[in-house]
């Protein structure tokens, strides 16, 4: 039995060590397709979006709508070195419907925006991807976000300081028998 499982466990691993370079192979062939994604690649390797998206995830550690969005980032690099394309024309080659959004991918997986892609050794910027790590410290917390907390660490405090004093005041027999307090 022990045989048994460790032969099965070498065939379905080196079966997964081909899935990268097929689903490579298959977003190379719809790089410009921007409707080429995650149920478009589990058919053409002939699984199931789910079985895909564990499979990557233990042979890479990424869910396969990053593997895609990577792979074409990556693809776009080696475009915009050559040179010859915009940065608009290089994200709809790439797949990316929308400029911006592509801009954005780019400047937070390579830590650079794609406009100095083509100049990385004169301008001595990274060549490599940005490592998760860093990649997760970069994104920062919405606006909103930190307002709402600065305003709930300001008013609770106070709220609390005002309701002791309401308190107090009630205590005391000169105080009205009716109040209304508002927070």
């Amino acid at each position: 039995n022990i045989c048994l499982i460790r032969l099965l466990y070498f065939l379905m691993s080196r079966n997964d060590q081909s899935l990268i370079p097929r689903l490579e192979k298959l977003l190379e062939e719809n790089l410009e397709d921007e409707q080429f994604g995650v149920e478009e690649l589990a058919k053409g390797v002939g699984i199931s979006r789910s079985h895909l998206h564990r499979k990557l995830r233990v042979i890479s550690g990424q869910s396969v709508s990053q593997f895609i969005r990577e792979f074409r980032l990556r693809k776009a690099l080696d475009l915009l070195k050559e040179g010859e394309h915009s940065v608009s024309e290089v994200a709809f080659r790439v797949g990316f419907s929308s400029a911006t959004y592509f801009s954005r991918s780019f400047t937070n997986f390579y830590g650079h925006p794609p406009s100095q892609a083509n100049n990385l050794e004169q301008a001595g910027l990274e060549k490599v991807p940005l490592s998760k790590a860093k990649q997760r410290w970069t994104k920062s917390i919405p606006a909103k976000w930190v307002a709402a907390i600065i305003v709930f660490a300001i008013l609770i405090p106070y709220s609390i300081f005002f309701l002791i004093q309401l308190s107090g005041r009630s205590q005391n027999p000169e105080v009205a028998s009716k109040s209304v307090a508002i927070l």
